[in-house]
């Protein structure tokens, strides 16, 4: 039986190979400090367990892949909160299952290797999905180097002209992993003027966005010109709810457009009475000053 080339290219997840290295060297009694998949040690809050066994009553049918408009909403008004940034609720955000499943299957929204866009640059070392996911949409997948010299911030101006103009897709992800470097907002600034002058998209991964120490990270969503920039985050570290699949994509409306063209195909969106423990966890700013009151 003949299978995909590109499941043998990969091999092994490497998380997979690191719980079985992990089994193993538990059989043998050692006892270890876990750097593996990196699942949060605290537990998700009550009132975000609550909103979501509230909602269980009511939930029925397929959750449609726009998501529910509530958890839009929500979503914008943190965005804003966080980042000073006016995001569409409507038109410009689209709620995912976590940050993972929608990292993997961007590529295939935005690749035309036909037309010569047939490149997606990803950051080394990093995030293996967005890598992994580019190969299974066709596209040569380069590696851009983060050196400790350069503060772990790729070198965007050490690639040539000619990569840039096949590029259809630049991987940056920061608050970084595995290095833990935040960005400078020069470094986005560049990336959307090379995103401009080369056409392609600027894809930011901001999982770890709210994980730091002094000054809050930056998004790619605040540069001037956030036409290509799309950026992906979730709930998994920020509120501990890595069980409960829920994220999003904030974009501008065209690419949002081609996303809620995609994904309803594949038929990801996380449940609603996920969303709602979703909306609830957006909003806990409230929830933190009532509990300073008390």
């Amino acid at each position: 039986m003949r299978l995909s080339p590109i499941l043998d290219e990969l091999g092994v997840y490497p998380f997979v190979k690191l719980d079985a290295a992990k089994a193993r060297a538990r059989s043998r009694g050692i006892d270890l400090i876990d750097f593996g998949i990196g699942d949060p040690r605290e537990g998700v809050e009550p009132f975000i367990r609550g909103a979501l066994i509230d909602a269980l009553e009511g939930t029925a049918g397929y959750p449609r892949a726009a998501g529910l408009p509530v958890l839009r909403e929500a979503i914008s008004d943190w965005l804003g909160r966080r980042f000073d940034v006016k995001i569409d609720p409507d038109t410009e955000i689209v709620p995912t299952l976590g940050a993972k499943e929608s990292i993997f299957s961007f590529a295939q929204i935005v690749m035309d290797v036909a037309g010569g866009k047939d490149t997606v640059i990803v950051t080394e070392p990093g995030y293996p999905v967005a890598a992994r996911g580019a190969r299974f949409a066709g596209a040569r997948v380069v590696e851009l180097p983060l050196r400790r010299e350069l503060n772990y911030v790729p070198d965007l101006d050490s690639i040539p002209a000619q990569l840039w103009h096949r590029t259809a897709l630049l991987w940056l992800n920061y608050p970084n992993n595995p290095t833990g470097a935040c960005a400078p907002a020069s470094l986005y600034v560049r990336a959307a003027a090379l995103a401009r002058e080369h056409d392609f998209l600027v894809a930011s991964d901001e999982a770890y966005s709210e994980l730091y120490f002094g000054d809050p990270p930056r998004s790619a969503l605040q540069v001037a010109d956030r036409n290509r920039m799309v950026v992906f985050n979730s709930l998994s570290k920020r509120s501990s709810m890595t069980g409960y699949r829920a994220g999003f994509i904030a974009c501008n409306s065209e690419v949002a457009d081609a996303l809620r063209l995609y994904r309803p195909t594949i038929g990801t969106a996380p449940q609603e009475f996920v969303q709602h423990a979703a909306v609830a966890a957006w909003r806990d700013e409230a929830h933190v000053e009532r509990a300073r009151a008390r």
